[in-house]
């Protein structure tokens, strides 16, 4: 995935869409197939509410996602890789966990995690802007509901 258009297409059904999930479920579905995951979460986490979780992807199970929304719950250090054995998948059989904190002037916004095959989906899946761009796509849109 490359930054500019391509962020701007994926980003586009946040503003878009009549509420910020039904927008972030689009952005991920986008985002899910452009980078060859298997599945992601976006999850923000606001105030005083339970945070909204948007989960999409092939197989995406209730288990697997309340997995990603527990592991989104500890905030992740900069964009990193590691590998994982998801709910339901064989031991032998890990996959990658990309996971990148979504900040916007300056505080942080929510998380984005995506799993896919180990060896495909790769930190250079998410351009180093991007986790910015989503984060401020999404402050926008909250600020816009706010209102």
């Amino acid at each position: 995935m490359k930054s500019g258009p391509a962020s701007r297409d994926l980003l586009a059904p946040i503003s878009a869409a009549p509420s910020v999930a039904e927008g972030l479920r689009e952005a991920l579905r986008r985002l899910v197939e452009v980078t060859g995951s298997t599945a992601g979460v976006v999850a923000l986490p606001l105030q005083g509410e339970t945070p909204i979780v948007v989960a999409r992807g092939s197989g995406t199970s209730l288990p697997l996602r309340r997995w990603l929304t527990d592991v989104t719950a500890a905030p992740a250090r900069g964009t990193r890789l590691t590998r994982v054995v998801p709910p339901g998948a064989p031991r032998s059989r890990p996959v990658a966990l990309l996971r990148a904190p979504l900040d916007a002037r300056g505080r942080r916004v929510g998380e984005l995690a995506l799993l896919g095959p180990v060896g495909r989906l790769r930190v250079s899946a998410l351009p180093a802007s991007f986790p910015g761009e989503l984060g401020a796509a999404i402050d926008r849109r909250c600020d816009l509901e706010r209102l």
